[in-house]
């Protein structure tokens, strides 16, 4: 079990991940692999579960989602609905 198991319900199966070097490591930890990349960034593979977008949504620019594609599309969801609720709030503040 993956080192964000808990509470979650639906098994997704491996997820595929680019890891900022020297972050994440949370996801590090519970990675099942990590292939240490030349360009400053490793891959790395996790379990993913249903709510796995949530948490992996807050690291922001240091993963990428490489696949499930469900996942990553869960992922860019979730930093397109904060993006757009800071701008919201943004404008707000200004006027």
């Amino acid at each position: 079990m993956g080192a964000f198991a808990a509470g979650s319900s639906e098994d997704l199966g491996p997820a595929t991940l680019r890891v900022r070097e020297g972050t994440c490591f949370p996801l590090r930890r519970g990675a099942s692999s990590v292939v240490e990349g030349d360009d400053g960034w490793d891959t790395i593979v996790i379990t993913a579960y249903a709510d796995s977008a949530e948490w992996l949504a807050e690291y922001g620019a240091d993963v990428v989602v490489l696949e499930p594609a469900s996942l990553r599309a869960g992922v860019i969801a979730r930093l397109r609905a904060v993006a757009a609720s800071t701008a919201g709030a943004d404008a707000g503040a200004a006027g």
